[in-house]
């Protein structure tokens, strides 16, 4: 999913994940929780897929009962350039 955060500049994020994030979060939600935990881009990438995880790890406690495999990696994407 390339998402925003950041404020109306347009795609701010690549974040690329698992089954596990995607059976438990929507894309507008997962990339809301990776915005929130990094700070809207200017936080730690590393820190958001932390905290993207442990959602979706809750969520499947929650909704199943079990876990499945859950990963994700975020990429930061620069602004972009004024034309």
């Amino acid at each position: 999913v390339v998402g925003g955060g950041g404020g109306g500049g347009g795609d701010r994020m690549l974040l690329l994940a698992s089954d596990g994030v995607w059976d438990m979060l929507e894309n507008e939600e997962a990339v809301d929780v990776a915005a929130r935990a990094s700070e809207d881009g200017r936080g730690d990438p590393g820190d958001a897929c932390k905290h993207l995880c442990e959602t979706a790890r809750r969520a499947w406690e929650f909704k199943e009962g079990r876990v499945d495999d859950i990963t994700a990696v975020l990429v930061f994407l620069p602004p972009p350039e004024p034309p």
